[in-house]
């Protein structure tokens, strides 16, 4: 089995409704203009339609990664370079950089709670997977001609957070773009494997307190790296996190 690789991750934080966000795009051009581009693009939503709906968004000066706010959440989505996927600690500078530079501006609205997502890919060879796959889940209903494989399970943890993970197949092809010919076509698939993402937010504690705490979002991200860095493909396959 290959050296496993960080692929992407979202950063979330979810707070109560302000109608007025679009009006703070210029609060958040400021805060974030050393790592991505401004002006940032203004989305035509009416203020009245639903709060989920991002009213403004950007994307970083290198392109992997993208911010968007709506009247409800602020969401980080990155995509990690080869120079980022072999290494939790730059990826966790990365994002932490990011956030310090949110940190008043989240402060600033009536917060509930954060999240950290992070999808992490075990490359293998296509003919071991499914095996491997029925041996540590336990998934009877696998079998060698088995096409496609997913499952999910969740925890409690701490009292505070919930932890989510989702166990698939996957298969990554390589594309190529011809510009002259305006063509994209795909070759031979490059990778297989298995994909691992981990969802950790500290939701539970706030709908037991109904308080945000706003220390517990470093504790989130914490605790997703502690899951990649101390635990193997086996112990997610067979629910070994906690």
């Amino acid at each position: 089995m290959a050296k496993k690789q960080i692929i992407d991750s979202q950063t979330v934080f979810c707070f109560d409704r302000n109608i007025q966000m679009r009006k703070k795009v210029f609060e958040y051009e400021s805060a974030l203009e050393k790592y991505f581009n401004i002006p940032f693009q203004i989305i035509n939503v009416p203020d009245e339609e639903l709060p989920d709906i991002p009213r403004f968004e950007s994307r970083s000066k290198k392109g992997h990664s993208k911010i968007q706010v709506s009247q409800s959440r602020i969401a980080l989505t990155t995509q990690y370079s080869n120079h980022f996927k072999d290494d939790p600690l730059e990826i966790k500078k990365y994002q932490m950089d990011r956030i310090g530079a949110l940190k008043p501006l989240i402060e600033s609205e009536k917060t509930q709670f954060s999240g950290f997502v992070l999808s992490v890919d075990f490359p293998m060879e296509n003919g071991l997977i499914n095996g491997y796959f029925k041996e540590h889940a336990g998934i009877a209903a696998i079998n060698d001609g088995t096409i496609d494989c997913s499952f999910n399970y969740s925890h409690s943890f701490q009292d505070k957070f919930f932890t989510n993970v989702r166990c698939t197949k996957y298969s990554r092809k390589e594309i190529k773009i011809d510009p002259k010919q305006n063509e994209v076509t795909t070759v031979d698939t490059q990778e297989f494997g298995i994909k691992v993402i981990i969802d950790i937010n500290s939701r539970l504690s706030f709908n037991k307190t109904r308080e945000c705490n706003q220390d517990l979002f470093g504790k989130v991200i914490d605790n997703v790296f502690k899951l990649v860095e101390e635990r193997s493909l086996t112990d997610f396959l067979n629910g070994n996190i906690l």
